[in-house]
């Protein structure tokens, strides 16, 4: 479903981060929101590829936390819609329009299944992904 949302950003790129190694610091405790993220879509097999991005999908308590944890942070520092019986909560506050933005969701019509809730993470891997 939210494989939509990615489609934008994903064929026109992203500015890359500038980054200072000397600047790195310990992960901070939601950090742990993303691991289990990527380690529930990688024992589910729900990797995909497009342009340079993997695309990751969880399901279930992982998902759960994560959308759960998206709802405490205040509205200036994240976004949420409602399209039909889904609630989507996203990382952060769109730009322009939520197309590539991280995202966790809540499906009322899946209520008391493992598909309840899920999210979908981009990262932007490189070349490296899609090479032979």
């Amino acid at each position: 479903m939210l494989e939509v949302l990615a489609f934008s950003l994903l064929l026109l790129g992203k500015d890359e981060p500038v980054l200072d190694p000397a600047r790195d610091q310990p992960a901070p405790p939601n950090a742990a929101f993303y691991s289990d993220c990527f380690r529930d879509a990688a024992e589910r097999g729900n990797l995909k590829a497009q342009n340079g991005y993997l695309l990751l999908s969880c399901q279930g308590e992982p998902a759960k936390r994560f959308y759960d944890k998206l709802g405490t942070l205040p509205a200036s520092a994240t976004h949420s819609e409602t399209r039909a019986s889904v609630t989507l909560r996203y990382t952060t506050r769109p730009k322009k329009d939520t197309d590539g933005l991280d995202a966790c969701w809540q499906d009322s019509q899946a209520a008391g299944t493992e598909f309840e809730y899920g999210c979908r993470l981009i990262y932007p891997a490189g070349p490296l992904l899609d090479a032979d």
